[in-house]
Parts: structure tokens; sequence; C-alpha cells
């Protein structure tokens, strides 16, 4: 979960930049992102964020539960995600450009590592 996190926390700081590189934003830091009007407001955005997180662990806790139940993807039923280990949603939902193919397991025991 935290790696989630880490990762939005990064596109989060480095989209605005680059944006304002462009010259599509004025004036924008991202350590002054919390005091900045949003086009909705606090409660709704934590309970959209709420529900998406929601439905990828409860996808993972699925599979957790009764393993490779979530192999097929609701949308594209054709699609098959490869057998990962029990618990790794992976699929076109949480790999969409295919990244993570291979053995998971040298990225594995690097973050154990770190």
């Amino acid at each position: 979960m935290d790696n989630r996190w880490s990762m939005l926390a990064i596109a989060d700081i480095l989209i605005p930049e680059w944006l304002e590189g462009l010259g599509f934003i004025d004036n924008f830091s991202w350590f002054g992102a919390g005091s900045r009007e949003y086009f909705a407001d606090s409660t709704t955005l934590f309970v959209v964020q709420l529900a998406l997180m929601g439905w990828v662990e409860g996808r993972r806790w699925a599979d957790m539960i009764n393993p490779w139940c979530v192999d097929i993807e609701p949308i594209f039923p054709n699609k098959k995600k490869p057998v990962l280990d029990v618990g790794y949603p992976g699929g076109l939902w949480f790999d969409l450009f295919m990244w993570g193919r291979g053995s998971p397991e040298p990225v594995m025991w690097k973050f154990i590592l770190l």
C-alpha cells in the first residue's frame, strides 16, 4: 500500500511541475497544493479515493481468499492475466503498460532489502 502512495505522490509532484514548465499552470508548488481550491470539496475527494482504493484492495483480498478468482479481466474477458502470486492483482487494470512482465522475484527482493 505504501508503494502506491509513493507513486501517487511522485506523480502529484512531477506532473504539475511539468505542466507549469509548459505554461499550462501558473505559479504552482507541490508543497502548497493543500491550500489550493479544487474542483470538489475534500470530503468528495476522500470518498472517491476510498471507493477506488477499496476496489483495488477488495480485488486483492478476494484473490487471497479464493486464489486466482480475479484472473479474468471484467471488461476484457478474453484477456487473462499471467498467473502470479496470490494476492497480486496484476493484469490490465494494475499493469496497464505490461511493464511487470517476467518474474516478480527480483523486484520483490529489492523491495525487501531496502
